[in-house]
Order: C-alpha cells, then sequence, then structure tokens
C-alpha cells in the first residue's frame, strides 16, 4: 500500500507539474528505491504512466477519504498484473 501511496502522490505532482519535473525528479532519486518506478524497466512505471495519463484527463480522482475501491482507477490493464506488488 505504501508504494501506491507514493506512486500516486508522484502521479499527481507530475500531473500537474509536467513531464520536466519529472526528469528532475527522476534524477535526485535515483539511489531512492522508492522511486524505482520512474525507471522504464521496474514493473510498476506502466502503472505509474497510467496513473499520469488518468489524472491529466479526469478519469482519476484520488481524494483523501475515499476508500481503496473507489480510488483504484478504473479499465486499468496494468492493474491485475502488479496488485501483488502493491501490498
Amino acid at each position: 500500500m505504501k508504494s501506491h501511496a507514493v506512486i500516486e502522490k508522484t502521479a499527481k505532482f507530475i500531473a500537474s507539474h509536467g513531464t520536466q519535473m519529472e526528469i528532475i525528479l527522476k534524477t535526485k532519486q535515483a539511489t531512492n528505491p522508492m522511486f524505482n518506478f520512474l525507471t522504464f524497466t521496474d514493473e510498476l512505471h506502466p502503472y505509474y504512466k497510467y496513473l499520469v495519463t488518468a489524472l491529466k484527463t479526469n478519469a482519476y480522482r484520488p481524494t483523501e477519504m475515499a476508500s481503496q475501491d473507489e480510488r483504484t482507477p478504473r479499465k486499468c490493464p496494468y492493474l491485475s498484473q502488479i496488485s501483488v506488488h502493491l501490498t
């Protein structure tokens, strides 16, 4: 669950500040394993990119008070593949 929170907050930040901030964040967090999802080869990278796109298009709106079922994006092709890694 902690991984999802980090990915979600990062996706929110990048969706609102742009991809140049993603490059800066990737550089600054290069040695931090919590941000491995920023690299193309990480198995959580497609999920992260999906969240960024979903946030930009308002297809996903995270809320602090929503339950996990309400916060999970619909029709995400990556969730079934990586759900084991998010717990």
